[in-house]
């Protein structure tokens, strides 16, 4: 907590105090998301909590993902939360040394496919979804023999699985959990090592 609150200090420090911070997310539900119309998850209650400490006002904007990272880059909203560090990244955004959390991004399919996947070599011609502006590391982010398959949402990426449109996905454990429960398809999807 006192990095976060060291690293919102700094965002002061460095573009000049104000009462209020706009942050911008995507739906990244348990993290951040909407709930009766307002912004919810693990993440938000932190950046609330900080805020409060340091007696400023945070407002939340949902948007789907790309155009939050190109409002925070062109200087239209002050943060952004839940984002992977990459190289290109670290041009333009600030990093605490300490995340707010960690993930850990998993490849999804259906228990009927029966695909095993125990290194990035075997996703070579599998069609595989991903979550459009998101980073999955240098790796499979500049692979040309990995077939990507771009969804808007989260919930884009579970449908287009249980359709057969793809033949895996990747998305963070506990988001694949959440959405899974909520939309009653526990039993469905499996992740691999």
């Amino acid at each position: 907590m006192r990095l976060i609150i060291f690293s919102l200090f700094l965002i002061f420090s460095t573009f000049g105090y104000t009462q209020t911070l706009k942050f911008v997310y995507s739906d990244f539900p348990p993290f951040e998301y909407i709930k009766n119309k307002q912004s919810v998850g693990m993440n938000i209650e932190i950046i609330k909590e900080v805020c409060r400490r340091l007696n400023v006002t945070p407002k939340f904007n949902k948007l789907p993902w790309k155009r939050a990272l190109e409002m925070v880059k062109q200087g239209r909203a002050d943060a952004i939360f839940s984002l992977f560090k990459n190289e290109e990244r670290v041009n333009y955004y600030n990093y605490p040394e300490q995340s707010i959390n960690s993930v850990k991004m998993v490849i999804v399919t259906t228990k009927k496919r029966n695909i095993r996947i125990t290194k990035i070599e075997d996703l070579k011609g599998l069609k595989v979804g991903v979550y459009r502006g998101s980073s999955y590391g240098n790796e499979f982010d500049t692979s040309n023999w990995i077939i990507k398959d771009i969804a808007k949402d989260n919930e884009t990426l579970l449908n287009k699985q249980l359709v057969g449109r793809t033949d895996a996905f990747v998305m963070d454990e506990r988001v694949v959990k959440y959405l899974s429960k909520k939309l009653d398809i526990d039993d469905i999807f499996y992740t691999q090592p």
